[in-house]
Formats: structure tokens, sequence, C-alpha cells
């Protein structure tokens, strides 16, 4: 039987509920969680917040804040989509929102629900417990960030963004300045040189649950189809399984030689997930 529960207040309650729901999934639910967290930990508004289900395995989690409506779920039902569809149709969701979470469900709810929507991002996670054995000999250095690279670096994260994603998520090069110095400083993102030229980096994000993430990953536009990407990638994910049991990567689905080049050393797909902009609710 299918049972339906909303929040009015973000309490220990709703975030047990999710813990109960997504269990060990942490990668699979980790734009949720995190949303989910900032929300609590600040205290701040959320504008709705439910969970419809037929047991532990069977549910949809709903949640919509800071302009996101996240919608994650797990066998999901007829009578569950129903429901999340009902209520996004009667939400405040608004032009410009995002509409994110489980791959599958999105593209069943997005077909039946009055919203129009277009792409921003699609993902793969992909996660990794032993590498491939790798077979590279390109003369380069690979190493963490250095400070002498940072205004290089910055300016390479920014082109990341903005060829990420195809100009609708460009960054400033003043307000991206500070977090590659932290990068650098927290030994948090890593550098590929030839000849002293920087030509690429990889970013690491650090979670909550210990295990990493492989954040940003760029070559530069001149320097690609040589390697490099596969040279830089197999680098940090020795380093990172040295000390981690798996390591955990996020990739555009639509990134076809990025993606052959993750499978190749060693990480396999296990979750999608969809982000959409909202166009216009009709």
């Amino acid at each position: 039987m299918t049972k339906y529960k909303s929040y009015d207040i973000l309490n220990e309650s709703f975030i047990d509920e999710v813990k109960n729901l997504v269990r060990e999934e942490f990668f699979n639910h980790y734009y949720l969680i995190n949303i989910i967290a900032e929300v609590f930990e600040r205290r701040a508004q959320f504008d709705e917040a439910y969970i419809v289900q037929d047991s532990l395995d069977s549910w949809i989690i709903g949640f919509s804040a800071f302009g996101n409506y996240l919608l994650y779920g797990k066998n999901w039902t007829e009578s569950q989509v129903k429901i999340s569809i009902k209520n996004i149709e009667e939400s405040n969701i608004e032009n410009g929102f995002h509409l994110a979470g489980t791959f599958d469900l999105l593209q069943e709810i997005k077909s039946k629900v009055s919203i129009e929507n277009k792409v921003f991002k699609e993902r793969i996670f992909y996660s990794c417990k032993e590498l491939v054995q790798h077979n590279g000999n390109i003369d380069v250095n690979i190493g963490y960030g250095k400070m002498g690279y940072h205004q290089e670096i910055t300016k390479m994260v920014c082109d990341y963004f903005e060829y990420e994603y195809k100009g609708t998520n460009n960054k400033e090069f003043s307000e991206i300045l500070p977090q590659t110095y932290n990068q650098i400083l927290n030994r948090t993102i890593w550098q590929i040189t030839d000849s002293n030229e920087i030509i690429g980096f990889c970013s690491i994000i650090e979670t909550t649950v210990g295990l990493p993430i492989v954040g940003s990953f760029f070559i530069k536009e001149s320097h690609r189809k040589r390697g490099y990407g596969s040279e830089l990638l197999n680098k940090v994910t020795q380093n990172l399984l040295k000390e981690n049991s798996e390591v955990w990567l996020m990739s555009d689905m639509n990134d076809i030689g990025s993606n052959k080049i993750f499978v190749k050393l060693g990480y396999k797909p296990v979750y999608q997930t969809g982000d959409y902009i909202i166009h216009q609710k009709k």
C-alpha cells in the first residue's frame, strides 16, 4: 500500500527516514543528501519535502530548496509517480528551477508532467576499486597543483565550466580564484604539465563518508586525444586508492570519449542522474 508523508519542518525525523531508504548508497544520492544537509544545518528555507513509498525498496523522495526540485527513487510504482507529478504541478516551482534526480525516474515524469525543460546535465556515476593495468609512457609531470600555476589553473577551471556546460554555467575568474587557492593549499586539485606548460587538471571532492569523488577533469583542447587524460586520471586514482578502498567519479553521460577512458581504466558505472532546467511551467 502506498504511503505518503510530507514535512512542513525539516527535522531529524525526515533525515532519519531518508537515511533509512538510501542506506549505504550515499554516492547515488550525493546531491540529495548534500542539499538536505545544507538546509538542515543552516536552518534555511525549503519549499517542499515528502516521501511516498510502498516499502523500503519501493519509494520516491521529493525535496525542493535553493531553486532545485529533486526527485530520487527506487523501484517506484505508477501510483508513486502520479503523486509526484501532482506535487510538481501544484508546487511553486518556477522557470529557471532545476528538476534533478534519478535519471530513469525523471524521464518517466518528464513525459507526463506539463513542464517544458532543457538539459542542464546528465551524468553517469562511476566507482573504481581496482585500476586496470595502464601502460602509459607519456613524458609529462603529474602532481598536486602548485601555487606557481594558481592563475593558470583558475583560468582552466573557468574554461572547464564553459566547455562542460556549453555556456550555461560560466564562472567568473574572480569567483574561482579563492576556490582554486584553497584546493591547491588542501591538495584537492592535481595538475599535468608538459615542458612546464600546464595542460590539464583534476579536482577531488571530499565527502562526509570519507570516500573521495573525482570531480572536475579537464585537458586543454589543443592537447586532447594524446593520452594525457588517461595518464592524469590513472595517476590520481592510483594515489587515492592507496588510502581508500574505493574511488568515485562523476561524468557527463554524453561525453563519449571521456567515458571510454574511465571504463578502460577500471571504473564501473553504478548510477545515472539527470538535471534539467525548467523552461516553462504550463
